[in-house]
Order: structure tokens, then sequence, then C-alpha cells
């Protein structure tokens, strides 16, 4: 991904060829009724909120929960109708299904009437019922609703959805096992969603529990992702004594199903891994739903998710990012335009920005940066993105690891040498390798540079570009490295690059992308025509481990990541959620 457009020619086994149908799934295109109705995520209120504003929170937290339910349904529903032959993918069933399609339209119809009835207008005493905060919009409802059922279905199948349900005629035990499994798991998540829901209504009220004057912050109320004070959360969802766990002994084990076959992602045959395999991602998912329609914590989702889905801060459930690879010089041409839609889409909070600074197909050869990026003074186009909370990795490339490590350590040592920056004091936030070689032999060459970034920075992302899902082994097995050892030579792997034609036709997830979270990927595009184009690839995407990723509809030649996409302001809008 080199600027000027010359990707190279990436090595690596041929992707595989997907099989399978693409999910009918509803488009995410921000419906202009429901965008004139969009919340700014503005600054807490002073005080606490009138009744007729509690009112307003509390029923569109109700629809919100009634509208995921539908979606748990749906699922327990279509689980067994795959099992018994009668469709292709629980997705395609969902959505197929007229009768399903009925519920899930009436429940977000719904959601609007709630809207209008509680929220719109003012009270008796002139005040909006609309909050400043706690409550999004009903398209934030519904989308965050389908975005946290295709968190689910993936939790549950793993990445192959598509060929993840076994039906009664291969293996009718195991058949059984998946549906049970999968309604315990609705059942947690919507015990979840129940509790918060039961939390928020009394922390919002006056004299009431924790907050005797109403919460009045995004912190506060964040405090209710942690309640549980009848253990009803607990009994759902905790292990050992909790229901999955129950189930997968009794449904499952005591009935001779192996778990390898039945959550083969999992890969793992006793009741405790599993247990936490397809529970830790389900509270993820829930988890992320509640921070968008609650329009909470801007700043601490990645914290508060995180440690909410396994209690460790190991970066496994965070919401989707925007990686932009910032080609352009802010000098002139298309530079300006792009370096200042940068500032203002990372201003916005959400989706959280990553640029990759690449001044000349890396830092130059110094001994500064190009004064163009940094004005030579306190304020520059790079200062801007920088100062509205991006985040900023700088370019390396290694050449498929046919460069010398010394070369791609003395242009990482640019990037953290202090008078590189003319004195802007600019800090990078990790290293892009860009042509990573998928050869297993070569995973010892990445491994060197991910070790050397987080010598100098324990913190740094090391973000790699192999560009595609496939690896390969020249060596035969004779270099010793792992599959997942090249998995995990680099904190986040873009295991795509390329255009939406390419991606749709051909791209499948690798089996280990099973063993991590979806933080760990990236996807970047490129010849993306328009909205509708980049809407049909996400409708696929989001039952993929993806946790960063671009659109463009820049093409490839001459240089693929010079310009933002016109479309740009939809795709923010698009990622708002969690």
């Amino acid at each position: 991904m080199r600027r000027g457009g010359s990707t190279g020619t990436k090595t690596g086994c041929p992707t595989p060829a997907r099989s399978g149908m693409t999910p009918a799934m509803p488009t995410f295109r921000v419906l202009t009724a429901l965008s004139a109705l969009s919340l700014l995520l503005a600054s807490p209120a002073a005080a606490a909120l009138t009744k007729a504003q509690q009112a307003c929170v509390v029923g569109m937290n109700a629809s919100w929960q009634k509208t995921a339910a539908v979606f748990d349904k749906a699922t327990s529903t279509c689980t067994k109708r795959v099992a018994q032959g009668q469709d292709v993918n629980v997705p395609d069933c969902v959505f197929s299904s007229a009768a399903i399609a009925a519920k899930v339209g009436k429940s977000i119809d719904n959601g609007l009437l709630t809207y209008f009835k509680k929220c719109d207008d003012v009270d008796g005493d002139g005040v909006p019922k609309l909050p400043a905060v706690f409550v999004g919009t009903p398209f934030d409802f519904a989308v965050a609703s389908q975005i946290e059922w295709t968190r689910a279905i993936t939790a549950l199948y793993g990445v192959d959805f598509e060929t993840g349900t076994i039906t009664e005629a291969t293996n009718t035990p195991a058949a059984h096992c998946q549906a049970a499994v999968q309604k315990v798991l609705g059942k947690c998540a919507g015990v979840r969603r129940k509790v918060f829901n039961a939390c928020k209504k009394s922390a919002l009220a006056v004299g009431k529990d924790s907050f005797p004057l109403g919460a009045t912050t995004p912190a506060e109320l964040e405090t209710c992702t942690s309640f549980d004070p009848k253990g009803a959360i607990a009994k759902a969802c905790a292990a050992p004594a909790d229901k999955v766990s129950q189930t997968l002994a009794k449904q499952c084990v005591a009935k001779g199903v192996d778990l390898t076959v039945a959550f083969p992602h999992c890969a793992a045959g006793d009741v405790p891994t599993v247990q936490s395999c397809l529970q830790a991602p389900t509270s993820c998912a829930v988890c992320l739903a509640i921070h968008g329609v609650d329009v909470l914590g801007v700043d601490d989702i990645n914290a508060d998710c995180d440690l909410y889905d396994d209690a460790v801060a190991n970066r496994s459930c965070t919401p989707v990012e925007i990686l932009v690879p910032a080609y352009a010089n802010p000098c002139c041409g298309d530079g300006p335009a792009m370096w200042s839609g940068l500032t203002t889409a990372a201003s916005l909070g959400r989706p959280h920005i990553n640029v990759i600074l690449n001044p000349a197909s890396g830092p130059g050869t110094g001994p500064e940066i190009d004064p163009n990026y940094v004005n030579t003074g306190p304020v520059g186009p790079l200062l801007d993105v920088r100062a509205t909370g991006a985040s900023i990795y700088g370019y390396v490339s290694t050449s498929f690891a046919t460069r010398p490590i010394a070369d791609a350590k003395a242009d990482i040592d640019l990037y953290y040498t202090a008078s590189y920056w003319r004195g802007a004091g600019v800090q990078v936030d990790g290293i892009f390798l860009d042509e990573m070689s998928s050869d297993l032999p070569n995973v010892g060459y990445y491994q060197q540079l991910r070790d050397y970034v987080h010598a100098k920075d324990a913190g740094a992302l090391v973000i790699a570009n192999p560009g595609q899902p496939a690896t390969q082994d020249t060596s035969s097995g004779a270099s010793g490295f792992t599959v997942m050892d090249y998995a995990t030579a680099a904190d986040v792997l873009v295991t795509y690059e390329g255009t939406d034609e390419g991606y749709l036709g051909s791209y499948a997830n690798p089996v280990w992308a099973d063993a991590l979270p979806a933080s760990h990927f990236a996807h970047l595009f490129h010849g993306v025509a328009d909205e509708t184009a980049m809407e049909t690839v996400i409708s696929l995407m989001q039952f993929r481990k993806v946790g960063m990723v671009y659109f463009t509809d820049d093409v490839l030649a001459p240089n693929p990541w010079d310009t933002l996409p016109t479309y740009f302001p939809t795709e923010l809008d698009i990622f708002t959620m969690p």
C-alpha cells in the first residue's frame, strides 16, 4: 500500500473462494427523516432530568429492549429451521422470512411511535422532553439491535456463520445442542439488558439509590453496566453455575455431543472453556449496544466494555474504528481537503479516527519531517488532527520481509525521535508495517519489529498489512513458526485491502481468526463507488471480525489513499454506532 498507488503483488496463497450467499441485510443508510432527529453528543445536563425527560429515556430503552428480544427470538426460530434443513443459514432465514421481518419491522415502528409520544415536543413547563444526554434516536436503537444480533451470531457460530449451523440430518444431538445453547445465550443477553435498564431508570430518578440528585453524567450511568444486586446476571451468565454452563453440560456433553464439533470456533471440548468462548463475545455485544443506544462514555467505551466481557483489559471488546491511510501531502492538491476533513471527523468523537502518516513512503530520509505536516510551528495539519483525538501511526515499508530489518528499524527510530517533529512534540500511537509477508518463515522478521516498537512504547499498537487473509509455508514446517505466531506478530492485521467486488466475490475469514478478537483485524477498501456499494459490503462485513475499517471511492491508480471519499460523512454516520 505504498504512496502513489503501487500496492505491490501480495505474497501468500490465493484467497479462497467464499461459499454461500450474502444475506440480504437491511441497509445502514441514514434515513433522512431520522437524521433530522439525530442527537449530538451534548454536554451533560447540569441538573437532574425532568420527569418527562426520564419517561422519554426509559421509554426508548424499553423499545430497544423489546427490539433486541425480537432479534433473539428470531435467531432461535431460525436456528431450528436451519437445523431442520428449511433454510441455508440463520441470517438468510431472519431476513427472508416475511413473518420474522414483519415482527422486526413492527418492533422498530413501535420504537418510532414511542419516540414521538414521549420524546417529541415540550412538557407542561415548556421544557423539551428530549434530554441532551442518555438517549439516542429511533435509528440508533434499531441499528444497535441489529449490530448486537450480528455479533451474537458470530459468537455462536464463529466467523463462518454460513456453515456453522449443524443440521439434524448430519448430527441430530449436536444440532439440538446448538439450538439449546443459542436460546440460553439469548436469555442471558436479555437479562443483561433488563438489569441495566432497571438500574438506569432508578439512577435517573431523584432520591433513589446511589444518585439522590439523579444521575446527570454518562460516567454515573456507566456504573449500571456492572450493576447486579439480585444476582440475575450471575445466575444467567456467570460460570460455573450459570444457565449456559448447565445447558452445555446437560444438553450437549451428557447427550454425547463433542463440543469441538458443535462449536469448532472455540477449539475446546470442556464446558468452562466453551462457556467463556461463547459468553464473552455475547456480553461484549450487549455492552456495545448499551453504549450505542444510551450515548454513553464516548471516551470510556473501550475500557468499560473491554472489562465487561471478560474482566481483562485486552482489547477484546472495542467499537469499530476508522483507519485512514492519509497519503496526501497537506501542502497541495487534495491534501488540504483531506487533512481538514480528518480533523473534522476526529472532532466528532465517535467513531475513533486512526490516521496512517506516510510523508514519503515512510518517514523520509530525515532528520526532520516534511514541514508541510507541522508548518514548523505549534499548529499544522498533523497537529490539528492529533489535537482532536485521532491516533497517528507511522508508515514503514517492509517489502514482504525483503527489506533489511535495520532499515525498517531506522524508519521506526525516526518516528520516535523528538527532533524529527521540528519541535511540534508529536507522539505517534504506533507503527503501520506495510507489505507484510504471509510466508511463515518470515514471521520472525515481524516479531522483531513488533518487539522493537513495544520496547519504545509498551502501549503502542503495531498494525501490519498483508492485505489478504491466507498464509503459506515455503519451509514446509522447518521454520517452526505456526499460523498463530503469524497472526500475533502484530497487534492488528489488515486481512483485506482491495475493492468491494473482490471482497464480495472471494474473501473468506481465516479459521484462525476465531481465536482472536475483532479488534485484531482491519479491512481497507478502495474503488467503492458509492454509499450503496459500501453498505452492501458492510452487510457482509458485520458478520466478520473487523475492528478497523475504511472505505473510499478513490481508485487504485495513481493513488487510492490521497483523497477522502465523497460519502465520508455517511461512512462516519454508519460507524458512529459502536
